[in-house]
């Protein structure tokens, strides 16, 4: 089968390779799916340049996240059987053919494209738990940055639906626009009148939640504009590890709470049957309509490595 691997770690468009590789044995909890979409996401560079949480095993395959069609069930698998359906998060994506765990199956409906579903896995759930983690009720204030992600709007659609008042820090004005047509509010995050611009917005009441991505200067910004008992949850580090500066008088005075969030330990805290509910309303709410995806280009396998470069910044890359 074809596939898409690294013997050594490093950026992704230096260290990829097309190669020809033996298609994974399943073991008897496991079943063989045929991958047929994939999407590129920041944690996919991250685990290419062996920086990220879950560790490459060299030679690795790529990828961590896709959807396809089952084609060989283990023989301890039950609750699904060869052409189903299915999406997962399993390293070693980025090839023709996955060994996946029963347990990271997630069933999909047929007429939910492969470009859409191999989605689902990652950005939607990380969405449901920021939100359940930032306990917001209706009329209060969300802050996020980096809001052009998939991630992003993926939040901005849920919060809007709960009556939750959602603002979005960018970088580009050119995706102002599809900020505001989600229901969100849009600010330049480099605007030298940000901190100004937030407070009005607020109308001095301050943000509820802020939801950062990035670190650095943009959350010295902040902190001083939040609500009293506001949280704060970084959950990305799009700065680099850049500095922030904030007193603890600051977070004291007025009872913020400041903390990390990993999908993964969150995850580890739930049932397999809360899960698996969220799994289930994710996936009705793309068959209905109430919930989309960014706009995505799409690029073979077998093209990856030349066209990548060259891939909109404005759409989600999906290997398919």
């Amino acid at each position: 089968m074809k596939a898409l691997q690294f013997e050594q770690t490093g950026k992704l468009e230096e260290v990829l390779q097309l190669t020809e590789t033996a298609m994974p044995a399943i073991s008897s909890t496991q079943v063989l799916v045929q991958v047929k979409a994939r999407p590129v996401n920041p944690a996919d560079q991250l685990f290419v340049k062996g920086v990220y949480r879950k560790k490459p095993v060299l030679p690795q395959t790529a990828g961590l996240e896709g959807s396809g069609t089952i084609v060989e069930c283990g023989s301890a698998v039950s609750g699904f059987a060869p052409g189903d359906h299915v999406a997962f998060r399993a390293a070693g994506t980025w090839a023709d053919y996955c060994a996946v765990e029963q347990e990271a199956l997630i069933p999909i409906h047929r007429n939910i494209h492969f470009t859409t579903s191999c989605q689902v896995p990652l950005n939607p759930i990380t969405a449901i738990a920021l939100l359940q983690e930032a306990r917001l009720k209706a009329g209060d204030w969300l802050l996020l940055n980096a809001a052009s992600s998939s991630l992003a709007g993926i939040i901005i659609q849920m919060a809007v639906h709960k009556g939750i008042q959602v603002v979005g820090l960018l970088h580009h004005a050119q995706h102002i626009p599809a900020l505001q047509a989600l229901g969100a509010q849009a600010l330049l995050q480099d605007d030298a009148a940000l901190a100004e611009q937030l407070q009005t917005i607020t109308g001095g009441k301050g943000f509820n939640a802020f939801l950062d991505a990035v670190g650095g200067p943009v959350l010295t910004t902040v902190i001083p504009l939040m609500a009293p008992y506001g949280y704060i949850s970084v959950y990305g580090n799009l700065s680099n590890n850049a500095p922030a500066a904030f007193t603890n008088s600051a977070i004291i005075y007025k009872n913020l709470a400041l903390q990390g969030f990993g999908i993964d330990h969150w995850l580890s805290g739930q049932t397999r049957e809360q899960v698996q509910q969220a799994y289930r309303t994710i996936v009705d709410s793309l068959y209905d309509g109430t919930l989309s995806f960014r706009q995505t280009v799409t690029v073979p396998l077998e093209k990856f490595i030349t066209d990548y470069p060259g891939l909109l910044h404005n759409a989600k890359p999906i290997i398919v």
